[in-house]
């Protein structure tokens, strides 16, 4: 016989489930400025990254926070296998990280619903784009060990069903995206292929799903109704940083621009560099600064990081009067549905009136006219008040305020518990020492012996499985 040691925990060992921050998306943004931060709370022993999109083949170490005004770490990525999402590998990689908590980023519904939950606590920081709230994912938050959600629209959709949540909204990195001065804009515009001195209206969104879920057909119209209404049409344009071919299952957007008649107003990001490589942060930078509106009327978004990037760059938006939408166009143009549109997810997507649409980017435009014939500066005005509005979504205010105190909660909540001989659990003033003195384990010999714990779930859910040890004599 031999003295039992628990496992020396120094700290919570974080395995984030998303895209992999390299890649240049929504999910992948995020985890480029989060986890650098994360990592250096004293609470985090070790971040890990399940990668369900952006990686495959292999574990393999990874740089993060790449471009980011943050301190650079490797962390060990794990892949997905065969399931996308990550419902047939997640097992097995908390038990080969051995994690604490698991934390994914995206949608709610396609996950198991004991996702995570043997051997981590399972935390989900998702969207909602319906309203009201999908039944499958209200089915889903009754079974998580927290709910994290990162727009305030779907804090509201949780609380009006009594669910418990911890709102952290996205963020932006504001030192990184920022206002340029006028002849910088001008620049920005030549690059992308424009007159310096246009009316540049832009979007960004991913074209993906049919019917589009970012709304192209509302924007078209609204762009095509602009344009009829604009003082100088002639010098209207508007850039698209989105694929415009359907290969991912969206609608051929060059031919729906010329069906629209705008073919000619038109240009889109290159699909090489789009698909292949990503725009660099500064770029991205460029291109919000180069658009003197910034457009985007979802049909639902769950957070729309593209609307909080463009303001924080101290551009006007035009967005949908619906879900996350809604909030992140406080001090821009939120435009009112026509009706609403039923989803398979049996809930709604809210449709904006392209025509309401219209009058704000006609309004936008009046108003930078006026401002460059010295007739006031509301132009001015709402560029400031864009700037001013993302600057409390910066990502390291997020981090001191809102993710620093959700894990020291959560190693307070996790430090206590050791597993002791026999499935006893006690709790060790010296828990996280390099040596802690145990019982010695005096019973006959046992086979296999697999001693459970339960965890109960923050929200309420009931207690399940947490992990099993073999003890062998």
């Amino acid at each position: 016989m031999s003295n039992f040691i628990p496992r020396e925990k120094n700290g919570i060992r974080l395995l984030y489930h998303a895209n992999a921050p390299w890649a240049k998306t929504g999910y992948g943004i995020q985890s480029n400025s989060l986890l650098p931060r994360l990592a250096k709370l004293p609470e985090i022993d070790e971040i890990a990254l399940l990668a369900y999109y952006g990686i495959s083949g292999g574990v393999s170490d990874q740089e993060i926070g790449l471009e980011m005004p943050v301190e650079h770490i490797k962390v060990k990525c794990y892949p997905a296998r065969s399931d996308p999402w990550g419902n047939d590998v997640i097992q097995d990689h908390v038990s080969i990280f051995d994690a604490d908590v698991v934390v994914t980023l995206f949608d709610l519904w396609p996950l198991a619903p004991d996702f995570g939950w043997r051997g981590a606590r399972w935390l989900p920081w998702f969207p909602i784009d319906h309203e009201p709230v999908p039944a499958q994912v209200l089915e889903r938050t009754q079974v998580t060990y927290e709910n994290l959600v990162y727009s305030k629209s779907a804090a509201k959709e949780l609380a009006d069903n009594g669910v418990k949540y911890t709102y952290i909204p996205h963020g932006v990195e504001t030192t990184l995206y920022k206002p340029l001065g006028d002849a910088q804009r001008a620049k920005a515009k030549e690059t992308l292929g424009f007159p310096p001195n246009c009316f540049l209206v832009g979007t960004v969104g991913a074209n993906k799903g049919f019917p589009p879920r970012k709304g192209w057909n509302e924007m078209y119209t609204a762009m095509a109704e602009f344009l009829k209404m604009s003082p100088e049409p002639e010098n209207v344009y508007f850039y698209q940083h989105s694929l415009m071919t359907g290969e991912h299952g969206g609608p051929d957007l060059q031919q729906m621009a010329t069906d629209f008649g705008l073919i000619d107003k038109l240009r889109f990001a290159n699909p090489y560099v789009l698909q292949s490589m990503g725009l660099t942060t500064d770029k991205m930078n460029n291109v919000y600064n180069a658009m003197d509106a910034f457009i985007l009327l979802s049909r639902g978004e769950g957070f729309g990081l593209p609307i909080l990037e463009a303001q924080a760059c101290g551009t006007p938006v035009v967005v949908t009067d619906w879900t996350a939408c809604r909030e992140l166009g406080e001090v821009g143009y939120k435009i009112p549905i026509t009706h609403r549109e039923w989803t398979p997810q049996r809930s709604f997507w809210g449709i904006a009136d392209p025509y309401k649409a219209a009058e704000a980017l006609l309004d936008i435009q009046q108003k930078m006219l006026a401002e460059q014939k010295n007739l006031g500066h509301a132009y001015g005005d709402m560029r400031t008040a864009a700037r001013k509005f993302a600057m409390p979504y910066d990502w390291q205010t997020l981090v001191d305020e809102n993710w620093a105190p959700l894990i020291t909660r959560l190693w307070s909540e996790i430090k206590p518990r050791v597993w002791g001989p026999l499935g006893k659990l006690w709790e060790d003033p010296t828990f996280g020492a390099s040596e802690v003195e145990a019982p010695v384990v005096t019973e006959a010999p046992l086979e296999d012996l697999t001693l459970v714990a339960n965890v109960t779930s923050a929200n309420g859910a009931k207690s399940v499985e947490e992990t099993s040890l073999a003890v062998r004599t």
